[in-house]
């Protein structure tokens, strides 16, 4: 069954110091933990935005060199023409594209695993092997079940595979701290069919369950695995967190991140010296929200556009006023 990994990188970031910090932190973590798979049957879907400046994109690429899985996908958040909120199926959209281009399928209508590992997270290494392992043994299952579904949820059956048990890590402290989230968004795994449309992308990570029972797929939880991700916390995330009484990293803990997980502590160190100033225990997070929100109104601009241009009658003023207003939008987008 073929597993496609989406990362998204600075999407809505045009700054070079952020940018290469991000994508430093990305080669220390979660290219690690990747390449540290037992198992190589997945896509790493790389998603980037096409306005990334040129030398932060080579930055990128020489960390990429060689690895024949990986694969980068730009997206121009300019000129999107859909989007929609409480989701990223408009990521997913482009990816799609990227796997028929690309021939990754046999069958358009064959089941597949997606999944969503942010660009600072990890995967311990039996992640990618035991999914599948859990995905195969539910598909004769749900192929089955697809006759007796009714209209709005005939095309295909689904399951949600999560693991609740991981990590926090604080980067600026050298702590980590166990987690128990079942719902966290690298710790979930969607299996139907590609041409469902449906993916890892399609609900906010923490309305799964919701969205879950909208398809009717089914939900099993793996509660009895070890500690199986690592979600890093860090002056550059965007959701607000406050550290407890984490531990301190000491050499067993080393080791397990260094052999289960592919990451390497020293170079965190060294991440965390040349980019984090200051000892910090709460964390407001990053205001992405804004960029976003500036690149939905981009889209719709971008839909009344398309939509007066195939207008029969003539609707050039108003494509030209509301292409100042899209302008506008745009310069505020690179700018923050």
């Amino acid at each position: 069954m073929k597993h496609f990994v989406i990362t998204r990188i600075g999407i809505g970031i045009y700054d070079n110091l952020r940018l290469r910090k991000m994508i430093d932190l990305f080669s220390i973590v979660t290219l690690p933990s990747l390449l540290n798979q037992y198992s190589k049957n997945f896509y790493s879907l790389i998603i980037i935005d096409s306005n990334i400046p040129k030398e932060c994109l080579e930055h990128l690429k020489s960390k990429l060199f060689n690895h024949s899985n990986i694969h980068i996908i730009p997206i121009d958040v300019t000129n999107l023409t859909r989007v929609q909120s409480g989701c990223f199926d408009w990521i997913w959209d482009k990816c799609q594209d990227f796997i028929i281009e690309n021939n990754f399928l046999d069958n358009l209508n064959e089941y597949i695993i997606t999944s969503i590992l942010d660009a600072d997270d990890a995967w311990h290494q039996s992640v990618v092997a035991s999914i599948e392992d859990l995905a195969l043994n539910n598909l004769e299952s749900l192929e089955k079940s697809e006759s007796a579904r009714t209209t709005w949820i005939r095309h295909s059956s689904g399951l949600l595979l999560t693991i609740p048990s991981g990590y926090a890590l604080f980067l600026h402290t050298n702590k980590y701290e166990a987690m128990n989230f079942p719902f966290h968004s690298m710790a979930i795994f969607v299996v139907t069919r590609f041409s469902s449309g449906i993916s890892a992308c399609s609900s906010r990570h923490t309305k799964w369950p919701a969205f879950a029972e909208i398809a009717d797929f089914e939900i099993a939880i793996w509660s009895k695995a070890p500690p199986m991700w690592i979600y890093s916390r860090h002056n550059e995330g965007v959701v607000p967190w406050s550290e407890s009484n984490g531990i301190h990293i000491e050499d067993t803990m080393k080791n397990e991140l260094k052999l289960l997980f592919g990451i390497d502590t020293s170079l965190l160190t060294d991440w965390n010296n040349n980019y984090v100033v200051g000892q910090i225990s709460e964390y407001s997070g990053k205001k992405a929200a804004e960029q976003y929100n500036l690149i939905f109104k981009i889209t719709y601009f971008n839909k009344a556009i398309s939509a007066l241009s195939d207008c029969t009658s003539n609707r050039d003023l108003e494509i030209k006023s509301l292409n100042k207003k899209r302008e506008i939008l745009i310069s505020q987008l690179k700018n923050n």
